[in-house]
């Protein structure tokens, strides 16, 4: 869904434990994320940062539906979940990740396999 997404996504943020995507398709890595969302150890409720810091340079944030590590993502989208809908559009979907974009929404989402 990345490498068909247009226009390209630069920077990437997966909202789960581990940050995977700049690796694996060659992207230039967030400065501003986390690159371990560990609950209890990099990140805690009562210290986390703020929701424009975080996500300051990312461009896209990838939602797994079937996350590596469920209490990460549970903690980013109460933490974030906010932020993400005023910042970010749903882009794309598939079985296994929502791709979601800053910026305005596009009209329609596209279809991605």
């Amino acid at each position: 869904m990345l490498r068909l997404a247009q226009p390209a996504c630069g920077t990437v943020a997966a909202l789960d434990f581990a940050q995977p995507f700049a690796a694996l398709l060659g992207l230039p890595p967030s400065r501003s994320f986390l690159w371990a969302v560990h609950v209890g150890r990099a990140v805690n409720p009562g210290d986390a940062p703020s929701a424009a810091s975080l996500f300051a340079d990312v461009q896209c944030a990838m939602q797994p539906k079937r996350p590596l590590e469920p209490k990460s993502t549970a903690f980013l989208l109460e933490a974030y979940g906010g932020y993400l809908d005023e910042a970010f559009y749903l882009e794309a979907e598939n079985a296994d990740w929502r791709l979601h974009r800053r910026g305005p929404p596009n009209d329609a989402l596209p279809a991605y396999p």
